[in-house]
């Protein structure tokens, strides 16, 4: 027999299967009839009893044929069934079926199985086909009470044609059942058999795959059977050798790891040109979306003539060679690249590492700026100071005329001097590490009127207006009253400095959970190459005037560092002749925006 196993299983199943229903099918056949003749017979006999007990006595002991056959026709009709009442002599008293002139053309009936059975067991069965009626029928048949020694019998038919069609239906979902028990066990052992097959196909495409290197192929070992134990087997053997590999493997992984997630760049150039491998800091460094895929060539995916050279120029280098190189794209970067040719000078792969140094160089040039721009101011007014002392000193003492006014420069100077050294102070602590603003409760507008206030007289002695628009009623945040306090201060400091007519505005409100302090003057405007710029420190757009004015180049940067302490920002519109907008934002205290 040709086929796979689980198609012999499920054929063999399947005979098998099919002679056991046929035996069912003709067991329960066979109960089903004996049952259904049971079940006729008990009902016959209880009808039977029932229409005895309704059964006109006196007309019985009159031998009234003529009431007695009606009496016959009222209980078969009752019951749906042929009565019949047999005398003594056997001869039809009344019978439900043959007319009452007819009767005597009868013939005797004391020779019928159950008239016979009745007399002498009190009840008769019996099943025959009818002459008088020309039907296959049921007889049952009790005897009547009476005092002669034969009794009186009262016989029920029932056509076997009621029972037939009953036991035919009966038959039909005997025979549906019987076909969806085999087609439902069919299907069963269908799937039986699928599962095992499948169980061995799986069992040997994972020896097949063990067998081609994948040892992570698994055979299935449940259920605990042959076929289970054979899978057991073959996955014991498959990680041991797994294990094995998974040791070496796993080295090389964590090399990789390391590899890829370094800040350093690092490629490897094979001795063809072709990018051996390349980790995302060297992307990075050069601004690429990812690394150059392997195979690609360097100078294609790269594109940088500076780095070209340095391998060229390493090629005929025994030891490493290392150096500091910039490149301008896609943006300025300085580097320090370490090349090590592999397999020697000349020849062989080329691994190459770059470190950033571009942030180094960064906080290098800021702090040169930094250290500039202090000295360049710091300068100013000491040296002003020493050549008013240095003339006092030579005879400028004695000249009452001219002695008040190097002291006065001296005073000046000095208080200028005080400013940029408390400036730095407070620029220092507002950018040390873990400063952190107040969490009081502070009345933005509040403050920003006691500010305009103390900026009357100034603003008054310049000739312009000072404007304060009232909000109407409290803007609260949660901060460092001081730290606010400065920031409006240098705000408004700038604006009456700079404002040569016309008006300053401050006005203070709240917008979409945001408190907020606005400076509006109508001074000469920001250039807008400088709006990018003006909040850094020691950065003044006309520095002659700054330093004129008093300004320490520090105030906006002061104004910046507290804004964004208290989680906030400070922005700036500004147009040429037509004066700025400053304007300080900060988040409303949560208590008091419900």
């Amino acid at each position: 027999m040709r086929g796979s196993f689980a198609q012999r299983l499920f054929g063999g199943f399947l005979l098998v299967l099919a002679a056991g229903l046929a035996v069912l099918g003709w067991q329960a056949h066979r109960f089903e009839t004996r049952l259904f003749e049971a079940r006729e017979r008990a009902w016959a006999f209880r009808e039977l009893s029932l229409a005895a007990a309704a059964l006109p006595t006196s007309a019985l002991q009159r031998h009234d044929s003529r009431e007695l056959d009606a009496w016959c026709n009222r209980m078969g009709a009752a019951a749906g069934a042929r009565i019949t009442l047999v005398d003594s002599d056997g001869r039809l008293l009344g019978d439900s079926d043959v007319s009452l002139d007819s009767l005597t053309l009868v013939e005797n009936h004391n020779d019928r199985p159950e008239v016979t059975q009745a007399r002498a067991y009190g009840q008769g069965w019996a099943r025959r086909h009818s002459h008088t009626l020309g039907l296959d029928l049921w007889y049952g048949a009790v005897p009547l009470p009476s005092e002669r020694a034969t009794k009186p019998v009262l016989r029920m038919a029932v056509p076997q044609a009621r029972l037939a069609n009953e036991e035919r239906e009966q038959q039909r979902l005997l025979l549906f059942s019987l076909v969806v028990a085999f087609l439902t066990a069919a299907a069963l052992a269908l799937l039986s058999a699928r599962v095992l097959g499948g169980r061995l196909r799986r069992a040997l495409d994972a020896a097949r795959r063990m067998g081609q290197g994948e040892l992570d192929a698994r055979a299935p070992e449940q259920p605990d059977d042959e076929v289970g134990r054979l899978g057991r087997s073959l996955n014991q053997m498959a990680a041991r050798l797994e294990e094995r590999l998974r040791e070496l493997a796993e080295g090389r992984d964590q090399r990789e790891r390391i590899l890829a997630h370094m800040v350093d760049g690092v490629v490897l150039v094979g001795a063809d040109g072709r990018v051996v491998h390349a980790n995302r800091g060297f992307a990075a460094i050069l601004g690429l979306a990812q690394p150059p895929a392997p195979g690609s060539r360097f100078l294609e995916e790269v594109r940088q003539p500076v780095l070209a050279g340095l391998l060229e120029r390493a090629r005929g280098h025994a030891d490493a060679l290392t150096e500091e190189i910039t490149f301008f794209s896609p943006v300025q970067r300085t580097v320090e690249a370490a090349v090590v040719n592999l397999g020697g000078a000349g020849t062989g792969a080329q691994l190459l590492v770059m470190h950033d140094l571009s942030r180094v160089k960064l906080l290098e040039r800021v702090r040169q700026e930094f250290v500039a721009n202090v000295s360049h101011e710091l300068k100013t007014p000491l040296t002003l100071i020493r050549g008013s002392a240095e003339t006092l000193l030579d005879g400028g003492l004695e000249d009452e005329a001219h002695r008040r006014a190097f002291v006065e420069k001296i005073e000046r100077h000095s208080e200028r001097l005080q400013r940029i050294v408390e400036d730095l102070l407070e620029l220092a602590r507002l950018e040390q590490p873990g400063v952190r603003a107040g969490e009081e409760s502070v009345d933005l507008a509040e403050l920003a009127r006691g500010v305009v206030q103390s900026f009357r007289d100034a603003a008054a002695s310049r000739s312009l207006a000072l404007e304060w628009h009232d909000p109407g009623g409290p803007v609260a945040v949660s901060g460092d009253v001081d730290m606010l306090e400065r920031a409006i201060a240098n705000l408004v400091d700038n604006a009456v400095k700079y404002t040569q007519q016309g008006s300053v505005s401050v006005r203070v409100g709240r917008e979409a959970g945001v408190a907020f302090c606005e400076i509006r003057d109508t001074g000469p405007g920001i250039p807008a190459e400088h709006l990018s710029r003006i909040f850094e420190r020691f950065y003044r757009v006309d520095q002659g005037r700054s330093r004129e004015l008093g300004g320490t180049g520090l105030g906006l940067s002061i104004v910046r560092h507290v804004a964004e302490l208290h989680g906030g920002s400070v922005r700036v519109e500004s147009e040429l002749g037509r004066g700025s907008v400053f304007r300080v934002e900060i988040p409303v205290a949560a208590a008091l925006t419900s």
